[in-house]
């Protein structure tokens, strides 16, 4: 078995998949985008809870939960990593 990266070895510490990166361009389309993603799904979450006896969106509820559970389980580790990035970067 081969060696682990250092970029794979922090992953593994901190719980979190790496996963390949974005093109540049598309970074900038999520970007524009993304403030209003997080409300859109709370929102959603909130509407699917309240009707779910007669939507029937059980499945649909379970993943968009799930999603949410994914994004504030990784906003801790974004947090952290962030901090350490520009902490190295200003170090320069």
């Amino acid at each position: 078995m081969s060696e682990k990266t250092p970029t794979e070895q922090i992953a593994e510490l901190l719980g979190v998949e790496f996963l390949p990166l974005l093109e540049p361009s598309d970074v900038r389309e999520l970007q524009k985008a993304l403030p209003g993603y997080q409300a859109v799904a709370d929102d959603a979450a909130r509407f699917a809870q309240k009707h779910k006896d007669t939507l029937k969106l059980d499945k649909v509820r379970a993943s968009i939960e799930q999603g949410l559970a994914d994004v504030a389980r990784l906003e801790p580790v974004e947090h952290l990593l962030e901090k350490l990035y520009l902490s190295v970067y200003h170090q320069r």
